[in-house]
């Protein structure tokens, strides 16, 4: 419950402040796909099990995969840890800090009428997230940020896609999305190098 939480939110906010403490020594792309990399050998024991079961409905919503995958572990990941290079940590953070409100505008602008729990969800996040506004008034803006926003809309796109997922067990999905996301990253990664 609340101590998987605080655990989300530190892992979330650890994310950031390595990324940023990386950003002289590891190039964006490379270090990105090394996270997910990580992370697959991470969760591949756990989907073990599922895989078999959940291939076949992995496969007919292929699409909806790939789209959750290149937003997620390619597309959002490159432009924050590309945007760290560029900015601070507190600013990575509380640029990030707006991601329920863009959940919102995207997915009412994609249609998508948000639930009772979801605006009260919003509503919450936005409280608690007071400092963080009034931080972000006075926030000295840096040329990384603009990326790290474009970050956050490419986020709360997954987000609000990710209702399409299919009906899957979680380890299964996310198996399938690191994978494709690794496919995806190798060869940038390899003209990152290239090119310096």
């Amino acid at each position: 419950g609340p101590l998987l939480l605080s655990a989300t939110m530190l892992f979330w906010a650890g994310s950031v402040v390595v990324g940023r403490a990386a950003a002289g020594l590891i190039p964006p792309v490379l270090f990105t796909l090394l996270r997910w990399g990580i992370g697959l050998m991470i969760v591949v024991p756990f989907a073990r099990k599922y895989w078999r079961a959940d291939a076949a409905a992995l496969w007919e919503r292929r699409g909806v995969v790939v789209v959750l995958s290149l937003l997620s572990t390619v597309v959002y990941n490159i432009l924050v840890y590309r945007g760290l290079h560029d900015t601070t940590a507190v600013n990575g953070a509380l640029m990030q800090s707006v991601t329920p409100l863009a959940v919102l505008v995207v997915g009412l602008c994609l249609g998508q009428l948000p639930t009772g729990w979801q605006v009260a969800g919003i509503v919450l996040s936005l409280a608690a997230a007071q400092g963080s506004w009034a931080a972000l008034a006075g926030l000295r803006l840096n040329p990384g940020d603009g990326l790290i926003l474009l970050a956050v809309i490419a986020y709360a796109v997954y987000a609000v896609v990710l209702r399409q997922r299919p009906v899957v067990n979680p380890f299964s999905l996310l198996v399938a999305m690191f994978a494709i996301g690794i496919a995806v990253l190798i060869p940038l990664a390899l003209a990152e190098y290239a090119s310096g």
